[in-house]
Formats: structure tokens, sequence, C-alpha cells
């Protein structure tokens, strides 16, 4: 079986490359015979370990051939584990007491370490390597959130929907609803229809917003149905009483023609009102991926679905 040179190191996958020669300095570190007080033969072998693995993750061409036989990224697969998160912290030892000391400067930092903990915990630990190796501390919070950015992109595709919904998920605890979106993530890829995703996920997972939009949703749809049957009486009454005033013309009661096709006016005004006086918009339904949303009310206006990206023209 082909050793894990980023769990040896205890970075993510998609650590970088300042992230990874951090490691190695730290690990060497805490590893080196001098400084090792444990049994030489296992500093040894440590040490053995950790310069195979960088000497292949240190070099593009041979990262490179070393991440094509190994598996897809899972977001959670390992990371989380109890084995992973101890040789994650191997060299911690080794930088606590300089990252207090950082953070004693910047208290901001350890804020965000905190809450790239719930992320994953080696990617926040590559965020104390690469603080402490490149003291670029005035710069901390450019660094978080260029690393977030790269974890979530790693495991969570390009899309900012995605993305966004992936950084809810993870912050809310919701780890197995986010498993199950970097699964869809990975085996769809730019084929996955981002609303539609987060619309099952959400739902079969009780996100509260996903579901409570769902639910404002199907309310403006009856809404929307509701005054679609008051527009429709509207037009009858109309028809109605221009019916029974051409009637009453033919007879020669014209003042009586002149009323009722005052009031067929008024009525029409009033249902008109009705349907058009909240809101200049309607729900619609995408003729492809059937996904429904908002779009602006107009006699002929060309409308794009917001989750297939589908075109074409509705009449209302």
């Amino acid at each position: 079986m082909t050793k894990d040179y980023y769990r040896i190191l205890g970075v993510l996958d998609d650590a970088e490359d300042i992230v990874i020669r951090a490691a190695y300095k730290a690990l060497a570190q805490r590893y080196h015979p001098d400084k090792w007080k444990g049994e030489q033969e296992e500093a040894n072998r440590r040490m053995s370990e950790i310069n195979e693995a960088y000497s292949t993750l240190s070099d593009s061409e041979k990262r490179k051939n070393y991440d094509q036989n190994r598996e897809s990224l899972k977001y959670g697969n390992d990371v989380e584990t109890e084995t992973v998160a101890k040789e994650s912290s191997d060299f911690l030892d080794v930088i606590n007491k300089d990252w207090t000391i950082a953070k004693n400067h910047f208290p901001e930092i350890e804020d965000n370490f905190e809450d790239l903990q719930k992320f994953s915990y080696p990617l926040a630990v590559s965020y104390k390597l690469v603080l402490l190796d490149t003291q670029m501390f005035e710069e901390n919070h450019a660094i978080y959130m260029r690393l977030k950015a790269g974890f979530l992109k790693t495991y969570f595709g390009e899309k900012i929907l995605v993305t966004n919904f992936a950084q809810e998920l993870i912050l809310e605890g919701q780890i197995k609803a986010a498993k199950e979106l970097n699964d869809h993530v990975r085996v769809l890829g730019n084929s996955l229809i981002a609303e539609k995703v987060i619309i099952e996920i959400g739902q079969k997972y009780h996100i509260k917003r996903v579901v409570a939009e769902q639910k404002d949703l199907e309310r403006e749809k009856l809404l929307q149905r509701k005054v679609d049957k008051i527009f429709g009486r509207g037009l009858l009454i109309i028809f109605g009483f221009l019916v029974l005033g051409g009637c009453w013309l033919l007879f020669g009661l014209f003042s009586t023609f002149i009323f009722a096709l005052i009031g067929s006016g008024l009525f029409g005004a009033f249902y008109l009102l009705k349907v058009t006086g909240s809101d200049d918009t309607k729900i619609i339904e995408c003729p492809k991926c059937k996904s429904s949303f908002k779009a602006p009310s107009g006699k002929h206006i060309e409308v794009t679905c917001k989750t297939c990206a589908h075109i074409w023209k509705i009449h209302t």
C-alpha cells in the first residue's frame, strides 16, 4: 500500500507548498536527534518517513504523479479521525510557545484558528504553520481567507452557491450533509445544478434556511394561484357587464349601457389593482429543470433559469 505522505506531514491533500515546507520544518525540529527525548530508533524512523514525504510533495512533478495514483478527494473521509488529528499535532508542542507570543500581539489569529478547526483540524494547523513560518501576521486575515477558500474549492468545487452552502453546513455542524454535498460535487463536477442539490440536501437534513425558503416559495405559489383566480373572475365580471350593457343598448337603453360600461370599468380596475398592486413579479417554472423562482411580470420578456441557465420567453 502506498504511504500517505500528506498524513505523514499532517497536512491536507490540497496543502500549498508553503504549508508543506512549514510542516516539514516543524516536524524535523521535533524529531531532530539532539532534541528527541524518546528512543533514537523511533526518531530515525519518523525522520526517514518525513524526509521521504517531503521529497515527493515538495517537487511539483513528483507530487503530480503521486496524486494521480490516489483516490479522489473526499471531504471528511479521514481528515477528522483521531489518528490523523494526533499525527497532525505531532509538532504542535514545538510551535505552541511561538503561537502564544504571536496571539498576544494579534489576538484575532486565535479566533481564525478556532474557526478553521470547524472545517478541518489540519487546515487550522496549516494556518498556524504559515503565519509562524512567514511571519506575515499583519496579513493574517487574508491568509485565513485564502486557506479557507482553497479548502472549499478543493472539496466543493468553484460554484459560489455550493461553496457557500458547504460553509453553512460545516459551521452548523451538519457534517453528514457536507459529506453528501461533496459526493455530489465529486461525481457530477461542472454538470451539478447548484440550487437543485442545495434543495435536495437541505430538505433531507432539515437545514432551517433551505426549509424556510421552500415554505416561503410554496406560500408565494399559493398566493399567485389565488391572485390568478381573482384575475379570471374579474375578466368574467367585465365581460358579463359588457354583454349585459350591449343587450340593453339593443333595446334603446343607452343610459343603462353607459352605467354598465362605467361599472365594468370600476370592477375591472378593482381586480387588476388587487392582482398587480402588491408586487410586480410572479412565480414561474422552468420548462427544463422544473425549478421555481420569481421573475418580473411583463407582456413579452426573456427569462434565464437561475438553476440550469435555460433561456426562454414568457408572455404574462
